[in-house]
């Protein structure tokens, strides 16, 4: 996870709540916020298996070293 994506995650955090509701077939997110109005996400899905553990490693490895500065400074080819 990027610096930024954790600054922003820790600003929301003080300011608002998740609510992560999953049943067969799709996930629903909630977020609460102080003024107590809420935003609702809903996410369908088949549910099918997409792969495997070389799946999780592909996605976590974009996600880290998206950002090239941070690749080259961290990741050693």
């Amino acid at each position: 996870m990027k610096l930024n994506s954790i600054i922003r995650f820790l600003a929301i955090a003080m300011t608002q709540f998740l609510v992560r509701i999953s049943l067969v077939g799709e996930r629903i997110e909630v977020d609460v916020f102080e003024d107590g109005h809420m935003e609702v996400s809903r996410f369908l899905g088949t549910e099918d298996i997409l792969g495997g553990q070389e799946l999780i490693y592909d996605i976590i490895d974009k996600t880290i070293f998206e950002d090239k500065a941070y690749e080259e400074k961290y990741r050693k080819k």
